[in-house]
């Protein structure tokens, strides 16, 4: 899932072209759910990541475009990973029962891993209520992705040189 700048293409058609297409993946998955909703949730989290980490690679040229853009995948991210967290919990709790090797210790991961998923189903509480966050993200993403493809970049390459020189000090 890494990506690489074409640096013979124009900066801002390559920041758009690698940050839609990671901003469609991770709506895809959401949208589609090929392996359950924790993996689509767990899949688009690292797209979004990646489409951070690309906004910082470039924010100098993104003074305060690439502030907000940031700001709204960081919201964004943080949503999702209260829709994750619980379920990684559950499979941790799950693995180190498998895991163990005393009776004993099976016992305490066994009632842990209860604990832990009846924690998660009540913070879910219903279908609908992450069909309404999800709705949320799905939205946020929709709107993020729009922004995406208006991004205003340098396209001379000596100011997009430096654009990137910066970022990657400041990232790198």
């Amino acid at each position: 899932m890494k990506y690489s700048l074409d640096l013979d293409e124009p900066l801002p058609d390559e920041v758009r072209r690698i940050a839609s297409a990671r901003l469609s993946a991770a709506l895809a998955l959401l949208r589609s759910q090929p392996e359950g909703l924790d993996t689509a949730v767990h899949g688009a989290r690292r797209h979004i990541k990646q489409c951070r980490s690309l906004h910082r690679l470039v924010a100098s040229a993104l003074p305060g475009a690439g502030k907000a853009e940031d700001a709204r995948l960081g919201r964004i991210g943080r949503r999702l990973s209260s829709m994750r967290d619980a379920s990684a919990l559950v499979e941790a709790a799950n693995y180190l029962r498998h895991e163990a090797r005393a009776t004993e210790d099976r016992s305490r991961m066994e009632r842990l891993a209860t604990r832990l998923e009846q924690r998660r189903n009540a913070a879910e509480q219903t279908h609908e209520a992450v069909a309404e966050r999800l709705g949320s993200v799905i939205g946020a993403l929709d709107k993020a992705l729009s922004v995406t493809r208006d991004l205003a970049l340098p396209a001379a390459r000596r100011k997009r040189a430096a654009c990137l020189a910066h970022g990657w000090d400041r990232t790198g």
